[in-house]
């Protein structure tokens, strides 16, 4: 599967894929599709985590702020908490890290992208801290409807592979 670019602002240090690499991402890419109907973009009721259970503790579902370029996560998984040490749900985009400025520049630029492009987005990473150097992060980040036809929300999943020679 191709690389589509790298993030344009090398802080960042992403790379957005044209396809999910990692099997719970495409898992999860399938999904939405399957609940998208004869819709461009799935809604938030559609979505039922009980369907996809191996792979919910990935899971994220967040909401722009009206008014702000942030976000707030409304579902933040266990295992992403496992993942990056911190408890997320409920917590603006701004208060994610502490003083790890690299961890919300990431979230931002994905969000970002998504709102922009109104499509699925699929990411790779390494790791953004000395804990988490060890780490190839895969990401998938799908825009939701709540109700409307505007984008309301976005359902995202972050999954974790060890670092090899190929990923650094």
């Amino acid at each position: 599967m191709s690389n589509d670019s790298s993030a344009p602002n090398g802080e960042i240090d992403i790379t957005f894929l044209s396809e999910p690499e990692h099997p719970g991402a495409i898992k999860l890419w399938k999904y939405w599709q399957s609940k998208c109907a004869n819709r461009l973009i799935p809604d938030r009721a559609d979505m039922n985590f009980a369907d996809v259970p191996d792979i919910a503790p990935n899971l994220l579902v967040a909401e722009r702020v009206e008014g702000s370029d942030d976000f707030r996560m409304r579902l933040f998984g266990s295992a992403l908490t496992q993942i990056t040490g911190e408890e997320r749900t409920g917590k603006l985009l701004q208060e994610f890290g502490g003083p790890d400025t690299k961890t919300r520049a990431r979230w931002q630029a994905v969000m970002a992208e998504v709102a922009r492009t109104q499509h699925p987005v699929f990411i790779k990473a390494g790791g953004s801290r000395d804990q988490t150097s060890h780490l190839v992060f895969h990401g998938v980040v799908m825009p939701l409807t709540n109700g409307g036809d505007s984008i309301e929300q976005f359902l995202g999943a972050l999954f974790t592979n060890y670092t090899s020679d190929e990923d650094r």
